[in-house]
């Protein structure tokens, strides 16, 4: 709702802030009614245009694009609505698909992976630390 100002990270205004874990729906309608200027016409500009260059840069890098590539394409089109209903739509899709896969993770199996790799982990530091100690005398070299 404020493009000029900076992102934080605590929420002052709900209604500015699209939250992963927001319903993709309402999430599409706060970049629906996200501020933009009164130009006229879309430039890729933070100083005279900072809330259509917000917009330009939420769809840049939800579709994983230079943001000069998108700029390009909507550069000097004159539809707010057009462009905001576009970033709402990625939006969408992105959270939509996040969200899917979230509740696909097997919980089991992701804290079996992470013993898995703390046993690796602790076997290899305690090498590098065996080394460390006969280095420096702290044990004997036989040990």
């Amino acid at each position: 709702r404020n493009p000029e100002k900076k992102m934080s990270k605590s929420v002052e205004d709900p209604g500015g802030t699209i939250l992963l874990s927001d319903n993709p729906e309402e999430a599409a309608k706060k970049v629906m009614s996200a501020t933009t200027d009164n130009e006229g016409s879309i430039h890729y500009d933070f100083e005279k245009q900072p809330g259509v260059s917000n917009m330009l840069q939420i769809s840049a890098l939800l579709s994983n694009r230079p943001v000069q590539d998108i700029a390009s394409e909507w550069e000097g089109k004159n539809s707010y609505g057009e462009l905001k209903g576009h970033v709402a739509e990625q939006v969408k899709v992105c959270l939509t698909d996040l969200q899917s896969k979230y509740a696909n993770v097997d919980e089991q199996a992701l804290l079996d992976k992470l013993e898995q790799d703390e046993a690796a982990m602790r076997e290899v530091a305690d090498k590098t630390l065996l080394k460390v100690q006969k280095a420096v005398g702290l044990r004997s070299h036989s040990a």
